[in-house]
């Protein structure tokens, strides 16, 4: 495929202290094919692409471009040879408008400034280019996150790429906001793009992609026609075995005593009046499309916000107040939704990060016992499948679901009542996922009561047994989660079947 190769890869070797990325991968795409880069978390993907845009020199190999070998220095050099990325966190800045983000480090200047006329005519271009209808004077934080993600793509697509890198494109939207940007991936592609698409979510590879790339453990396992691998067959590549998502056998909870009840909750006008019961043991899914109050609910139950009315009890002479300390002081404790800004503390080591919220326990008369930091960190470690090379690695160098491993991990133990967790698999592999479905599985086992709050709504089966549905800040009342199958989630979702 070289001959024929926008951007093409060959033989690249990339090791860290430690750790060896890629091991002889080849790599090659052509005008206007869209290409799925899978993986495990660690697998070498988020390498590869560092390489591809210059961010990283491999120790070994040769990038070609339109079958010139080029020696890439910098980002800059390979934008200006048509390579760009679209990141998973957007890098944009919400109090500018759509078309000062589109032309963001590159406004169009005049004698006396900025060219505004010129920068709202380019961003109408390259917004048509995407056959997207968009204000270009609208300020970005007016935008919902589907628009927004587009303003990122359209951004890249301004400067007129011949490859586009996508990580994660859809991993902070809602279901019902996938298919317009599946949509758009198809019309960059059709305008002779070659774009990289990297995604967890397979189920959106088979709509989008016409091949894909498989890597594991640093090492090219397959390249091939999508149409010619099964959902199983890329799972099997990725992680090495067969991996079965198996929905757990309906329990009755009712039975069980309450360890929290929320009582006509209404926070800033964005939830209102919502009440349920959660029972020990029981796992609760909040399902909804995004900005319906889901996380805030989480927020305010963890004591980071209080109601503006209502109540929240909690059983066994746990009183609430909305305060974080106090809160985790009664056994409640939340992991956030966005792990890189609110979860991990990136510079720190794994075993330090395991330690937040209950540097109580090992510390006497004010001195660590950098002992017992050790021997919790290595039964957590133990656990819950980290794979890290030392307890003190930096937290950041690990794969994105080792990362929330450890993020969830921090609470297990603190959380005795109540754990509360936000979108705790976003951006993470299919055999990561499994390993929190257990850890929810297995907290629930000790009789915490654990809510779940995700926008990948077929994981309600993997873990729940129970679902209460938000739309407008309103709850619906608590469905079995065996009373209910796929269409009927969705429908309920989205607020097509009333409750």
């Amino acid at each position: 495929m070289t001959g024929s190769a926008t951007l093409s890869l060959q033989n690249i070797y990339k090791s860290y202290p430690g750790v060896t990325a890629l091991k002889q991968v080849d790599f090659s795409i052509a005008p206007g094919e869209v290409r799925a880069l899978l993986g495990k978390n660690g697998a070498g993907k988020s390498t590869l692409i560092r390489i591809a845009c210059g961010l990283e020199k491999p120790d070994r190999g040769s990038v070609l471009i339109r079958g010139q070998q080029v020696d890439l220095k910098s980002p800059a050099e390979a934008k200006r040879l048509g390579i760009e990325m679209v990141s998973q966190e957007l890098n944009l800045v919400p109090w500018l408008s759509v078309a000062e983000n589109i032309s963001l480090g590159n406004w169009p200047k005049r004698r006396m400034g900025i060219n505004y006329k010129a920068m709202r005519d380019y961003a109408a271009e390259s917004l048509a280019r995407l056959q997207v209808d968009l204000p270009p004077d609208l300020p970005l934080f007016r935008l919902s996150p589907a628009q927004q993600q587009l303003v990122e793509i359209a951004k890249a697509i301004a400067r007129q790429p011949s490859v586009l890198f996508l990580d994660e494109p859809t991993s902070s939207l809602a279901a019902t906001e996938v298919a317009s940007l599946l949509a758009t991936v198809k019309h960059i592609a059709a305008q002779g793009v070659g774009v990289i698409y990297v995604s967890h979510r397979l189920a959106e590879i088979a709509k989008v992609a016409d091949s894909a790339t498989i890597l594991r453990n640093g090492n090219l396992i397959s390249t091939a026609p999508l149409h010619t691998l099964s959902e199983q067959a890329i799972v099997m590549q990725m992680v090495g075995e067969a991996v079965q998502n198996l929905e757990i056998e309906s329990k009755e909870v009712t039975s069980k005593p309450v360890v929290l009840e929320v009582s006509k909750m209404t926070v800033k006008s964005r939830i209102k009046n919502v009440s349920f019961k959660l029972h020990g043991g029981e796992v609760l899914g909040l399902a909804g499309l995004l900005g319906t109050g889901r996380s805030e609910i989480l927020r305010a139950i963890a004591g980071f916000e209080a109601p503006d009315e209502g109540e929240i009890k909690l059983a066994s002479e746990g009183t609430y107040r909305a305060n974080i300390r106090h809160m985790l002081a009664k056994g409640v404790a939340l992991s956030p939704e966005d792990r890189r800004v609110e979860g991990i503390v990136p510079f720190l080591g794994v075993d330090e990060n395991l330690m937040v919220g209950r540097w109580r326990d090992v510390t006497k008369a004010g001195n660590i016992s950098w002992r017992s930091v050790s021997r919790i960190a290595k039964d957590l470690i133990k656990r819950l499948a980290i794979k890290t090379p030392k307890q003190d690695t930096p937290v950041m160098n690990l794969s994105g679901g080792n990362q929330q491993k450890v993020v969830i991990g921090r609470w297990l133990d603190v959380a005795d009542r109540v754990l509360l967790l936000d979108e705790p698999t976003r951006g993470v592999d299919v055999e990561a996922k499994n390993q929190i479905y257990e850890i929810i599985r297995s907290a629930a086992a000790r009789g915490v009561g654990v809510v779940v709050v995700t926008s990948e709504l077929e994981e309600l089966f993997w873990c729940c047994d129970s679902v209460i549905f938000l739309r407008n800040g309103e709850a619906s009342r608590k469905y079995p989660i065996s009373s209910l199958d796929l269409e009927s989630l969705n429908l309920l979702a989205t607020g097509t079947l009333q409750s």
